[in-house]
């Protein structure tokens, strides 16, 4: 079998794909899709049989005997199945860089496949490009009407290094030609994973637990935090501060650009104001390879009307804290008054009579009304996965509460409450890390008051217990299996929030 005098083995895989040194009876195959996309490659006719067996035999069939070829070609496979090729082209070995080729079988230039394809192509060749063969430099040029390709490019890690202006006449248009390069410093980087915080505000615990979480994971995970006040105190905490627009101005291109830029991989929201944002643009996200920590639009607009919530829960013959925005629907000798939409604690007010109740409401946008019922609280910290799955489910007493939030917070185990909360999971199309409240009164009757699709303040020590929600999420977003089923959530843990110093040079 043929093999190319430098390299260590004949074949190359990742994940069902495999690269093997272009084959004679592969040829055929090659030239008939050259010539079937001949508007996109840098070939002015179409070839002959006979033109591409010479070639095979003058170029490629030496280039495996030489000590430095000008090409160096593959056969690209999945499945067994050959799908397309690509390689090394003008070669420099004084210098180590490499013009990089691909091209794939037509029938496979669906979006979705096509960019399946590309990836694993890309994971694979670089490989062999900086790693075995040692290459200081990979470059390609890409005509800007395959965006497809462009964006698998700089998803990948290839940064664009210039524009060739109407350079190329395709269809009797002209088009710009595009040159992207890969050095090999950056790619032996490339095991860094970005994620990017946003609303990182003086969220330090918050950006701590991601840093601690995912210290087992085989790549280093940077933490480029993101706020709108470039004083705040978290751009202390991250790897890279980046002082973000406010949301109502940062447009989506914006967001996809930075990324892209930043070679970020995926987003974690933290403020409710956040979570429609990124709701709407989820897909157009992951389009371009950046997985978001959110669930759907649908959802997140359900839990951030308390109101709607409740109806949702009730119809579903689930036990929802009664929710009104009349008062008078309402029998009960103290209330709750709070706002409709978002969650946290502003303006909340309890154990109000209901002459109190209605002159609180005035003070409020959109007040809401919910029976003051006494009893212990509890927060649930659930991660759910793709297609539902919830991977973990931690129940926390909540026994110091100051302005909406708990201080002081232990894990219990309480299949009952697990169990409302996982048919809850069952009602909504949930994704990531979500809390859910309840209050148990002592007659054991319980009330579900809301649920945030997000971290809560307290979430991490539901992290430390074994609930890898940033790791689970991060391994998703790079599309690998997740495998929860050997943690067993067994440590009961008290969590004190308290305020730290930090002194800094």
């Amino acid at each position: 079998m043929q093999k190319y005098k430098f390299l260590s083995k004949k074949s190359f895989s990742h994940k069902g794909y495999s690269l093997k040194i272009i084959r004679d009876n592969d040829v055929e195959r090659i030239r008939i899709w050259r010539n079937q996309q001949i508007d996109f490659l840098r070939q002015n006719k179409r070839l002959a049989k006979n033109e591409q067996q010479k070639y095979f035999n003058d170029v490629i069939k030496r280039s495996w005997y030489e000590d430095d070829p000008n090409i160096i070609l593959f056969s690209i496979f999945y499945k067994a199945k050959i799908i397309g090729y690509g390689g090394f082209v003008h070669i420099n070995w004084n210098d180590m860089r490499a013009e990089l080729s691909f091209l794939t079988d037509p029938k496979r230039m669906d979006t979705e496949t096509y960019q399946k394809d590309i990836m694993a192509y890309l994971h694979m060749i670089c490989n062999i490009g900086f790693t075995n063969i040692g290459f200081n430099k990979i470059a390609t040029e890409t005509f800007d009407i395959r965006p497809v390709t462009i964006n698998a490019l700089e998803s990948f890690g290839f940064e664009l290094e210039g524009r060739l202006r109407r350079h190329i006449k395709i269809k009797n248009r002209y088009v710009d030609s595009l040159i992207h390069g890969f050095n090999k410093n950056e790619y032996h980087c490339n095991n860094t994973i970005n994620i990017l915080v946003m609303s990182i505000s003086k969220k330090v615990p918050l950006i701590n637990s991601i840093r601690e979480s995912t210290k087992k994971m085989n790549s280093k995970i940077q933490i480029i935090g993101a706020d709108s006040n470039r004083k705040c105190v978290g751009r202390y905490f991250v790897d890279e501060f980046w002082n973000s627009p406010k949301l109502e101005k940062l447009s989506i291109k914006r967001m996809i650009t930075f990324c892209k830029k930043k070679k970020i991989v995926g987003i974690i929201p933290t403020r409710d104001e956040e979570l429609s944002y990124f709701a709407k643009h989820k897909k157009n996200l992951e389009k371009n390879n950046i997985a978001v920590m959110v669930s759907d639009k649908e959802t997140v607009e359900c839990c951030l009307d308390k109101n709607k919530f409740f109806k949702k829960l009730n119809d579903s013959g689930l036990p929802a804290i009664e929710t009104t925005t009349k008062i008078d629907g309402l029998k009960c000798k103290k209330y709750v008054v709070k706002e409709r939409y978002g969650a946290g604690s502003k303006n909340l007010r309890m154990n109000l009579s209901k002459k109190e109740a209605i002159q609180h409401s005035t003070n409020l946008r959109n007040p809401i009304f919910q029976p003051n019922i006494k009893g212990d609280e509890f927060s649930v910290d659930l991660f759910v996965g793709k297609k539902k799955r919830i991977l973990g489910c931690i129940v926390r007493k909540r026994n110091l509460v100051e302005n909406g939030e708990s201080q002081i917070t232990e894990r219990v185990e309480n299949k009952r409450i697990e169990n409302i909360c996982k048919k809850i999971v069952g009602e909504l199309n949930f994704y990531g890390h979500i809390v859910m409240q309840l209050i148990v009164e002592k007659n054991q009757r319980m009330h579900v008051v809301e649920c945030n699709c997000r971290f809560g303040g307290a979430s991490t020590l539901s992290v430390i217990i074994g609930l890898d929600s940033f790791v689970w999420f991060i391994l998703e977003s790079q599309k690998k299996k997740v495998d929860a089923s050997h943690i067993s959530f067994n440590l009961n843990k008290k969590q004190i929030r308290y305020a730290v110093d930090r002194i800094i040079l």
